[in-house]
């Protein structure tokens, strides 16, 4: 076993002297071992008797792989593993019996009704509850939020893990820091702490308030439009929060360097079928209204689909797999020891390019459903062991891939499509980078153009993506502005 860094000793010691509190360290600089390290010192002083971790499904093997989490990794006590996952729950041991309890699962399982109160009886004073990727408890009127809430208050330990606690909007601090401790901020509703930081304006409604005893209607603002008092709020948050970038730690690393597009015209008949998609898609969003909504975002995705070469399952058009395949053997032929990471929104796109790519060079799938010998086959193509004298690609799907690992046997990333939520796409581009990385990290985006070169549905992610918009969040009216374009 490696020993710990200097920071991550640093990150132990605040764990183990602030019962609650935000590890907010930039992705790769080691919070889940700071977190496995803590808990382990705390068991052996007897303030913690089991460790409840949650975190995105795709993450579970990170923490509770038997053969390559982090978990069994970096054990120095005795201690029972349990993985629990959609229909399967997996436990072994390590040591002797009565040692640290490992309970690790998703935020998926934990909001269902018949599964919630498993771990609610995990809960108690002796509990450290590990809410990884803490982002996924931000949204206030969310249901895994408020059962986030409701496990954080039987435990005697919190511990939240995130390396983007928020983009560029202040108000994800909410829910993460009300998780801790409702007095942090002392608001005692989202309404408050927005009336405290919030520029609120946008769109209006009609809406009923009593004023000196009568009903009147009044239009109101429902939009946050900026933030204010920042101070007050870093202030407050400042006691439980633990924060440090790569920069910071480690002065010597190779560069990270600006994203490069690879733009890839559509042929005539690919085009042809794009501009149908999307004058549909501009026809149901234009609607306004609430209902269509869930409409509109299946043809949105369409639209991202038909760039990628698909519809629904079946291939539609080889522009961008075959323009990759081009730029990759072009690439080998500079340097036979080439080493890629492929990053792809969907699985059949993924597998298309895999099989393209075998003949050329060492390739692996890696998602999140496949078998575990496979993912840990396609993890040990580019992982901080690896050859790296061979030429090597790691195709995979950035959602159910791109979380927790470290891929820095590679120093080149392609997107050859992009994910709407800004998260999977910073932590997709954070897995080359690190400790272990010998070269200056490369990234590309692939776009996908009309043939004299019409903006697409790939240009408008790409600019919210630099512009750290989470597009996830967009509403139809919002995507009716990029369609028109």
């Amino acid at each position: 076993m490696k020993p710990p860094f200097p920071h991550q000793t640093e990150g132990v010691a605040k764990i183990l002297a602030t019962p609650r509190m935000l590890l907010a360290d930039e992705m790769r600089l080691g919070k889940t071992r700071q977190a496995i390290d803590a808990a382990q010192q705390l068991w052996a002083s007897g303030l913690v008797r089991r460790v409840l971790v949650l975190a995105p499904a795709p993450v579970i093997p990170v923490w509770a792989d038997p053969d390559s989490g982090q978990v069994m990794e970096y054990l120095t006590v005795p201690a029972e593993v349990t993985a629990i996952r959609a229909g399967e729950v997996r436990t072994w041991r390590s040591g002797e019996a009565g040692g640290l309890e490992w309970y690790v699962s998703n935020y998926e399982l934990m909001r269902r009704k018949d599964r919630f109160p498993t771990y609610a009886r995990l809960c108690g004073p002796d509990t450290l509850l590990v809410l990884d990727e803490s982002s996924c408890v931000k949204s206030p009127e969310a249901q895994q939020t408020r059962l986030a809430y409701e496990l954080a208050r039987k435990c005697g330990r919190v511990l939240l893990l995130n390396g983007t606690p928020y983009g560029d909007n202040p108000g994800d601090l909410y829910s993460q820091a009300k998780i801790l401790s409702p007095d942090i901020l002392a608001c005692t509703n989202w309404y408050q702490f927005q009336s405290r930081y919030a520029i609120m304006g946008g769109y209006r409604r009609l809406r009923r308030v009593l004023v000196e005893g009568k009903w009147v209607q009044r239009r109101e603002p429902v939009q946050v439009v900026g933030w204010a008092n920042l101070e007050d709020l870093y202030r407050r948050m400042a006691p439980y929060v633990l924060r440090r970038t790569m920069a910071q730690v480690f002065k010597t690393l190779p560069p990270r360097l600006d994203p490069v597009p690879i733009h890839v015209p559509l042929d005539a008949a690919a085009w042809q079928m794009y501009q149908a998609m999307k004058r549909d898609a501009l026809v149901a969003l234009a609607d306004g209204t609430e209902v269509v909504a869930p409409q509109a975002a299946v043809k949105v995705m369409r639209l991202a689909q038909l760039t990628s070469g698909l519809l629904g399952d079946q291939a539609v058009n080889d522009a961008k797999l075959g323009a990759v395949v081009e730029w990759h053997n072009d690439q080998m032929a500079q340097r036979p020891d080439f080493r890629v990471i492929y990053w792809c929104r969907f699985r059949l796109e993924a597998e298309r390019l895999a099989a393209a790519l075998s003949p050329v060079c060492a390739t692996r799938l890696l998602y999140g459903s496949q078998k575990p010998e496979e993912r840990s086959a396609a993890l040990a193509l580019l992982g901080p062991g690896c050859d790296r004298t061979k030429p090597a690609a790691l195709v995979g799907v950035a959602r159910t891939g791109g979380m927790g690992l470290d891929l820095s046997g590679a120093a080149t990333v392609v997107f050859v499509s992009n994910e709407y939520s800004l998260l999977v796409r910073e932590q997709a581009e954070a897995r080359p980078l690190g400790p272990n990385q010998l070269e200056a990290c490369a990234y590309f985006d692939v776009v996908a153009q009309g043939p004299k070169g019409q903006r697409t549905i790939d240009h408008a992610v790409l600019e919210a993506h630099r512009t750290k918009q989470d597009l996830a969040a967009w509403t139809a009216r919002e995507w009716v502005k990029v369609l028109e374009d």
